[in-house]
């Protein structure tokens, strides 16, 4: 009999509140949703915080960058200003080296002084033919404008190595001049170990 009553008392209370099993389910609902859109908006905030700091940190890296750009730039228009004036410092002196040195070693001023001196041998006839044992010292003959290539190109390479040696000692450049590395018996050994 108490279920009877029980289930009495139920359909009474569903008769006369009928409403509530609309309500109630609605509000559980709203509740549900309520609960939903404060979570989102948590994580929308923290998705924005995170995007206002990824910002702020992609502007600082960027500040950085352009001001290592600004150094780098600085510094490399330096080195091409010290090498192009040192550059012209070297052509200037080069030609002149040449000049004086071609001037004071001339052909001409080398046989006229060889045949003006009573102690120097006369000039054999036939140059073709190997001299008596050493009485000409060892000349070549070349055309000016070999003679001031073969000069300006042996001062430029060594230019080249100094430039690219400072380069090297002021850590802008890296040398990759290095030696190969020598396997010894044990270290050549070690992997075949490593495999079994």
């Amino acid at each position: 009999m108490p279920a009877a009553i029980f289930l009495d008392t139920a359909i009474a209370f569903l008769k006369r509140y009928k409403a509530l099993f609309v309500i109630l389910p609605l509000c559980l609902a709203l509740a549900w949703q309520t609960y939903q859109v404060a979570r989102w908006k948590g994580k929308e905030a923290k998705a924005q915080a995170t995007i206002a700091q990824m910002q702020l940190a992609s502007e600082q890296a960027r500040a950085k960058q352009i001001a290592l750009n600004q150094t780098n730039q600085e510094l490399s228009q330096r080195i091409a200003a010290d090498a192009t004036l040192f550059n012209a410092r070297i052509i200037e002196a080069t030609n002149r080296n040449i000049a004086d040195r071609a001037r004071s070693h001339s052909l001409r001023a080398y046989c006229e002084g060889r045949s003006g001196g009573a102690d120097t041998p006369a000039v054999p006839v036939d140059p073709g033919q190997p001299s008596d044992g050493g009485t000409f010292p060892d000349m070549v003959v070349i055309p000016r404008h070999e003679f001031e290539t073969i000069s300006r190109k042996a001062v430029q390479d060594d230019r080249k190595t100094s430039f690219l040696v400072d380069l090297v000692n002021e850590g802008l450049a890296v040398s990759l001049d290095y030696p190969e590395p020598q396997l010894s018996v044990e270290t050549q050994s070690q992997p075949d170990r490593a495999v079994q």
